[in-house]
Order: C-alpha cells, then structure tokens, then sequence
C-alpha cells in the first residue's frame, strides 16, 4: 500500500503512528492538591463558573476557534462548574490521519449568486441558503484558510467536517447577498479579489472588505487585473512576461495591506490555471498557498499551490452537491 502513497504522505504517516502511541487521557477525579494539572501534551482543568468550551480553548489552546479540540476529545457539548477537563495541548490526529484512512477537506467555489430564483445561469439566494441549512444541520464546520494551511504543514487539525467556501469576485452580491446567509448558519468565507475593481460602481468598497474581514472571511487576491497567468499577451518576450506577471502577482499584496493593514497570503488563479513560473513567483512574493478549479477534496499531502476547489453550478443536484461534501477517504492504514 505504500508504495502507491507519495513521499510526503509516507514521511507523516511514519510520524503518525508515533504520536498515536498514546490514547486518550481519561479522568475521573480531581487532585485534591491543585485545580490544574500540567504536563507537555495535555492540560488537566476543573471548569469554573464564569468559564465555557470558548474561554478555555482561548486560555489554553489561543483561539476560541478551537473550542472544539476540546469538545470532541471529551465527548461534550458545552461545560458545568467543577467538571474535569482533558485539554490536549497537540494535535490528536496530524493530517487528518487515522487507521481507517485519512481526511480530506472539500472547498467550494460559488462564482456568482443572485437574488433572482428564476436565473438559469447562476446560484440563487434561495438555493445558497438551503446549501448552508444543510451544512449547518449535517456538522460542517468552516475554518480560516490559516489554519487549512497549518493542517496541510501538518502542524494542525482540522474539525472532522471542515469544509471552505470561497468566491472570487468583488461585485456587490458578495456583501449584500452571500455575506448575510453565511453570517447567518454562523460560516466564514474565503473571497479572492481583484484589486483594480475594488471601489468601482457595482464593487465592493475597502471599507466593506475592511467590515467582511473584522467578520472571519479570510482576504485573498485574484490578482491585479484577474488576467490569466499563463496566457499573457508577453509571453513571446521572457522579460516582460515576468515583469507582468510579477505585477500581477506582486502589486496586490502591497494594495491590500496598504488599505486593510493586514497581510495577504494567498491566491486564486484566474480561470483556474497555473505553471510552475507562476507558482516560483508566488512563493518569492510569500503566498502561503494558492487555489485552482479542478474539483476533488484536499487531503494533508496536497500540493499547497495546487489545492482543488469544486465549482457549485446552478444545475448542481443535491445529490452531486453531496458527493463533494466528502471529509474522509477510506483507506486501511494499519
């Protein structure tokens, strides 16, 4: 079996199967001699009255966001006064990896909404709701796209239902239509922008990107002016193709931090497409990662600057939308 693995998945699945020497930690009373047990990989904790999953994971583990490391490793949902408390302090399962097989995260790519039901072309309003209902009710979780990448570096995990939504545009539709349904199932966003329309009639304002990013959707780049990378009118001239492309890829970063004081890291290839020129180019101008339009999930040994996104259409079925919800491939791996 492990021969048909690549190199990167071989190296981690050696560590894997150290880290998962030990189990769980179970506890079922508190010392008498102190409230907190600490040890390397593990916090041991009675909960306190004004304390939730949230306080103790921002305490312990530097995020609410990981409210849920704690929530799954003991079993619970929320948390009573003088309850004792396992907080792992790393990662249980890096990669996702487990002897069944291994996880994968699906991310989603919406090119247009509208608020019109009867547009044959695009997403409507209505059916990106009930996409989200389903995802709320059936567990998914969405996380920043730093902590995908963290997952990826194999210095994260990931909740078992991790999915990722993202679009590339800066048309009105993303504030007034997609902003509020995710806002309101309680999901971030990744939205890639094209810095050369931002505040242009019919665009979103810096200040509405400013409000988006305050409110978890991660801020990423299409580029300056979203031209295909590898086809630029250049091309027959080496040297300026460079130059273009280094604008292309180089300038936005600049622009973004300029008008929202905040880094940007990553990317979406127009139309999809890349070559290996453009990926250097992307990693001397320090993209943590970039995304293309081929469908299928993304599991740890991904390429970071190949990672899949599958299109959702207007004429997605629910059963298709389904099948690419998958966050776990079968695989015996003992």
């Amino acid at each position: 079996m492990l021969k048909k693995l690549r190199p990167k998945m071989i190296i981690w699945l050696i560590v894997w199967s150290i880290v998962q020497a030990t189990g769980p930690i179970l506890v079922s009373a508190a010392p008498k001699d102190s409230d907190v047990i600490n040890d390397r990989d593990f916090v041991i904790v009675t909960v306190k009255s004004e304390e939730s999953l949230a306080s103790l994971a921002g305490q312990y583990l530097g995020s609410i966001h990981k409210a849920w490391q704690i929530a799954d490793y003991n079993g619970i949902s929320s948390v009573t006064p003088g309850q004792r408390l396992v907080i792992p302090l790393r990662p249980i399962a890096y990669g996702g990896l487990d002897k069944r097989g291994f996880q994968t995260v699906p991310i989603l790519y919406y090119s247009k909404l509208t608020a019109d039901p009867d547009d044959k072309k695009r997403v409507s309003a209505a059916d990106f709701d009930t996409q989200l209902q389903f995802l709320r009710e059936q567990g998914y979780r969405t996380v920043s796209l730093d902590l995908f990448v963290a997952f990826l570096n194999f210095e994260e995990q990931l909740p078992p239902r991790t999915v990722i939504i993202s679009f590339d545009s800066t048309e009105r539709w993303v504030y007034d239509i997609a902003y509020p349904i995710l806002l309101r199932h309680g999901f971030q966003a990744a939205l890639f922008v094209r810095t050369d329309r931002m505040d242009q009639p019919g665009h979103l304002t810096w200040q509405e990107i400013d409000k988006l990013a305050a409110a978890g959707f991660d801020i990423g780049t299409s580029g300056l002016s979203a031209k295909i990378l590898t086809r630029l009118q250049s091309q027959n001239d080496p040297e300026a193709h460079i130059k273009a492309l280094e604008l292309e890829i180089g300038e936005p970063r600049r622009i973004i931090h300029t008008h929202l004081k905040r880094p940007c890291h990553y990317f979406a290839y127009p139309a999809g497409l890349t070559d290996d020129l453009v990926v250097a180019l992307l990693k001397k101008h320090g993209y943590k990662a970039a995304f293309t339009r081929r469908e299928g999930g993304n599991p740890f040994f991904v390429d970071n600057y190949k990672i899949r996104r599958s299109i959702i259409q207007k004429d997605k079925d629910p059963l298709k939308f389904r099948e690419l919800l998958t966050t776990f491939n079968s695989m015996d791996l003992r």
